[in-house]
């Protein structure tokens, strides 16, 4: 425990010195009062949770203030987490003498640090901080800035003496400010955002990683990390609210860390151990971000991968320009209303075409069917990336009668347009999950309608998948009701009604042949 003590207050002292004064307070007001009980009132109290009311605070020789802290520590005692020490258990350990000599060691450091005014006014990291941060503002206004720190005290610190500094245009935000802010960052930092929604009243923003997550803080391109947390994926996250992948603000991201001092590093080794959990994740997923350390090897493991992605997607989608010929064609009505004049199953040549066959169109129901085949043999199903490739013409192309081999070919082309999809055989597990519905069915005859719909589900439509027919055909047939029950789990009556519904739906939807064309 006073490791962990010693390596918190060096933490503390490493983020700001306003944290470190507060912690220092905090231990020797805790101190404090342990010596008031135990002079006072003969116990050692420990609470996990919440604050012990301070003996101080009453008056004990006057017996209605005494009787209003027992009282407080009767309720105290009724509650989970609240234990006391007689002290009678603790007198052989000089354990009161280890907490005063902490209380005044306390003090001490507190006095030498907080006390000489020299030393009090002087802060070398916030001085440091505070020219980078005139240093960037200067050199380019419109890259607003973050600023993280792990602890509240930190950014409230941070953000006052700033504005001491001269700072006017900065934002701080932590778990217990109000969430209006949360407005206020986003219409700032945020550029996600429309251009008319977007505001400019603040350059910087310091804040806890409670506004490490869920957040788009991309109008802003540089972040400094005030202090490192052990968990290097605290800095990934913090890193990440400016380095988003939606929208490109700046060219290049700048990530400033500040470790601790040597001294502060040998006593908490922060740096040593992020660092090695980053090598660790980079190692393991790879990254294409510097988040540490200049010095940080590369492994990005995606990153080819993440390139390709995104140039097709800033590519023209492939129905692109097919789009923009029907918004153009809808647009003139004499053209519509000759297209709507059109008889169906119309039928047409094309010459010079760069492929050769039969491209057939038509829709069941609200879905869109081609077909294309060159011979009766080769027609087939086709993509409708493919196939609105095959209609593209010029303007003033003229259509031609078809020929004697289209009819041929066309009717093959046909007849796979709505043709349902050739089913597997009935072998394997589809055979042995069949064998034991039947089983179950037979057995039990007021499951055999349910069990009948399964299998002709499995017959006619393949619509179970590995997983439950595995799951099925593993069903222990000497126990018939209990295969029944799990099998209820396995394929639930909801799920049989929702795939016949569908297929009642798709059978009862009406197939229209639209058009056909020879390619030559």
């Amino acid at each position: 425990m006073a490791q962990f003590m010693r390596r918190l207050l060096v933490m503390r002292f490493e983020s700001s010195k306003e944290a470190f004064r507060l912690t220092l307070d905090k231990m020797i007001e805790s101190n404090e009062r342990i010596e008031q009980y135990w002079d006072n009132l003969g116990i050692v109290p420990i609470m996990k949770k919440g604050r012990l009311p301070d003996p101080q605070d009453y008056d004990l020789d006057d017996g209605e203030e005494s009787d209003a802290l027992n009282q407080e520590l009767e309720f105290l005692r009724n509650r989970k987490g609240f234990l006391e020490v007689p002290k009678e258990m603790l007198a052989d350990s000089d354990f009161i003498n280890h907490v005063r000599h902490d209380t005044a060691l306390l003090k001490e450091i507190r006095d030498q640090w907080f006390e000489n005014s020299k030393i009090a006014n002087s802060d070398p990291k916030l001085d440091e901080v505070s020219a980078r941060i005139s240093s960037f503002l200067r050199e380019n206004p419109e890259k607003k800035i973050v600023v993280f720190s792990s602890y509240k005290d930190t950014v409230n610190d941070l953000n006052d003496k700033l504005k001491n500094k001269g700072y006017e245009r900065i934002l701080k935000y932590t778990a217990s400010d109000s969430d209006t802010l949360r407005k206020v960052i986003k219409e700032n930092f945020d550029a996600s955002l429309p251009n008319d929604k977007q505001k400019n009243d603040f350059d910087v923003l310091i804040a806890t990683d409670a506004l490490s997550e869920g957040f788009n803080l991309h109008r802003a391109g540089i972040v400094i990390n005030y202090d490192i947390p052990y968990n290097p994926t605290r800095v990934i996250q913090r890193v990440g609210r400016i380095n988003r992948i939606n929208k490109k603000v700046f060219d290049y991201l700048e990530v400033y860390n500040c470790f601790p001092t040597s001294i502060g590093e040998t006593e908490t080794r922060v740096k040593a151990i992020s660092t090695l959990k980053m090598k660790l994740i980079n190692a393991v997923v790879g990254s294409d971000t510097r988040t540490l350390t200049k010095d940080e090897e590369l492994i990005s493991f995606f990153k080819d991968e993440f390139k390709s992605l995104e140039k097709a997607n800033e590519a023209l989608s492939w129905d692109t320009s097919h789009r923009e010929v029907y918004y153009n064609a809808i647009k003139d009505g004499d053209l519509m209303a000759t297209i709507a004049k059109l008889p169906r199953r119309s039928r047409i040549k094309r010459l010079h075409t760069p492929k050769s066959g039969v491209v057939v169109f038509g829709k069941k129901g609200q879905h869109s069917i081609f077909t294309f085949g060159d011979s009766p043999e080769e027609a087939q199903v086709v993509s409708a990336e493919n196939a609105l490739g095959y209609f593209v013409a010029k303007e003033n192309e003229e259509g031609q009668e078809v020929d004697e081999g289209f009819t041929t070919v066309f009717n093959t082309a046909k007849e796979k347009l709505f043709a349902k999809h050739e089913l597997p055989k009935i072998q394997g597990r589809r055979a042995t999950a069949i064998n034991v519905l039947k089983v179950i069915g037979d057995g039990l005859p007021n499951t055999k309608a349910y069990c009948d719909d399964i299998v002709d589900i499995i017959k006619n439509l393949d619509d179970i998948s590995d997983g439950t027919l595995k799951d099925v055909s593993q069903l222990d047939t000497r126990d018939l009701e209990e295969s029944y029950q799990k099998l209820k789990r396995v394929v639930p009556e909801s799920f049989i009604r929702n795939i016949l519904n569908r297929v009642n739906r798709a059978e009862n939807e009406e197939e229209l042949l639209l058009f056909a064309e020879q390619l030559q």
